[in-house]
């Protein structure tokens, strides 16, 4: 699927992966188109974290080398589209 930031910057993620990590975005059934961006309200900084959140990749961002505010919109972010990955290190990294 292709996911489109606020700031215009495209993502592919696989929709399967998604939807394993992931509670708020449609199922991996919800067809798509190939061409067709969907548009997220978040910039591309905070998602392109949030996203390595998604899947089996091997590393996941260190977090303690990003400035706070952007940990912040993460945060959000996670929350929002219920990555849980995402949720855990935020939440141990905020503490």
């Amino acid at each position: 699927v292709v996911l489109q930031s606020l700031d215009k910057v495209k993502f592919i993620v696989d929709k399967e992966e998604l939807e394993l990590d992931t509670s708020g975005f449609p199922p991996a059934t919800t067809p798509s188109y190939i061409g067709d961006a969907s548009p997220l309200p978040e910039r591309s900084d905070v998602l392109s974290i949030l996203f390595q959140y998604v899947g089996s990749q091997s590393h996941q961002p260190v977090l303690d080398h990003i400035e706070f505010t952007l940990i912040l919109k993460v945060a959000e972010a996670a929350e929002k589209y219920e990555v849980h990955k995402a949720i855990a290190a935020v939440q141990f990294e905020l503490r």
